[in-house]
């Protein structure tokens, strides 16, 4: 078995359509080039990674699905969680693994709501986001009782 670092900056380590790693090694004017049990270390960029905090206005009584994570930069390799949902008998909320929120509010509500998610890598730190979760109700129903008078 042989060790070989390889820095980022040489073009020596190609992937397939499939995923597969090769390597290709220089070695005393010979040149091999085969599939390699490749351990993923973290290059710089991986860890360079940008999460954008999300607003959504929403309606009571109504179901939304929001993908915080669309407008996020995020790394090759990682993991994301919800990490303050808040505690609420008026709401539902929900989130699945692929980024997406699910709420629905069952009553009306004044100040803004705020749901907190990170995304972490193995070995990078982990960052957080923020989705702000406002009420649309007053404007809706302001909007309903508006008299227009005819001229």
């Amino acid at each position: 078995m042989v060790h070989v670092e390889i820095e980022s900056s040489e073009n020596h380590i190609f992937v397939n359509e499939s995923g597969l790693y090769f390597v290709t090694i220089f070695l005393d004017d010979c040149t091999a080039m085969d599939s390699a049990m490749v351990v993923y270390k973290p290059c710089e960029f991986d860890c360079d990674f940008e999460l954008v905090d999300d607003a959504i206005s929403i309606y009571i009584n109504e179901l939304y699905q929001i993908n915080v994570l669309d407008n996020d930069i995020l790394p090759i390799m990682f993991n994301w969680e919800v990490i303050s949902i808040p505690n609420s008998d008026f709401m539902d909320i929900d989130y699945d693994e692929n980024g997406t929120i699910i709420l629905k509010v069952f009553e009306p509500f004044t100040d803004p709501i705020h749901l907190n998610y990170e995304v972490c890598t193995d070995d990078c730190e982990c960052k957080t986001a923020e989705l702000i979760i406002s009420n649309t109700w007053p404007f809706r129903a302001l909007s309903r009782q508006c008299f227009y008078p005819q001229w």
